[in-house]
């Protein structure tokens, strides 16, 4: 299946948006982690490594307000990661329907 002219634009459009939010979403993790510094980042990360084991409501009712954040920003640029990732295999597996049609083997 090819892609339009109207979808590549709409992918690379998605594409860019994506990488600006994990700019801005690392940029943010980096106050945070600046704020809280190094051993409670490190505290953290091993929280959030284990993929929340047991309720991640109890988890979040012991941490600060700078804390969910971090966990809800690690969350947001996780997603926007693998989003990023799929658009971006997407737009390079799926050739423009111009192209498709001059090299009919793609």
């Amino acid at each position: 299946m090819s892609l339009s002219g109207e979808e590549v634009e709409f992918l690379s459009m998605m594409a860019l948006q994506l990488d600006e939010t994990i700019q801005f979403l690392g940029g943010r993790q980096r106050q945070l982690e600046m704020m809280m510094g190094l051993v409670r980042v490190g505290e953290l990360r091993e929280v959030w490594e284990s993929k929340f084991i047991g309720d991640m409501d109890e988890c979040q009712s012991g941490l600060d307000s700078r804390e969910r954040e971090l966990f809800s920003v690690w969350i947001r640029k996780e997603r926007a990661h693998e989003q990023r990732l799929r658009v971006g295999r997407h737009l390079m597996t799926q050739p423009p329907m111009s192209q498709a049609a001059t090299f009919p083997g793609i």
